[in-house]
């Protein structure tokens, strides 16, 4: 189950962005956390960290507005196509 504060924190960044946020992972079952590598510990098991796919060009501006919404960790991986935000 995601952190109530976690969606609230994903509709503010969608608001301030103007469209869908397209999630890729949010919260894990403990199965599937291990079949990624994941720590027992992973905030996604908390439900407080989601994935979002961001085009590599937009990470930066991205990381930004997630800064501005309040997300206590940001991590752009632009490599990957993707930013992970977490909540604390």
């Amino acid at each position: 189950m995601l952190h109530p504060m976690l969606v609230r924190k994903l509709e503010a960044l969608r608001a301030l962005r103007g469209r869908r946020l397209s999630i890729s992972c949010a919260y894990r079952c403990a199965k599937f956390n291990s079949s990624v590598g994941a720590d027992l510990r992973s905030p996604h098991r908390l439900g407080i960290a989601a994935d979002i796919k961001v085009a590599p060009r937009e990470c930066e501006s991205f990381a930004k507005d997630a800064a501005s919404c309040g997300f206590a960790r940001i991590l752009p991986r632009a490599d990957k196509s993707y930013v992970h935000l977490e909540i604390r």
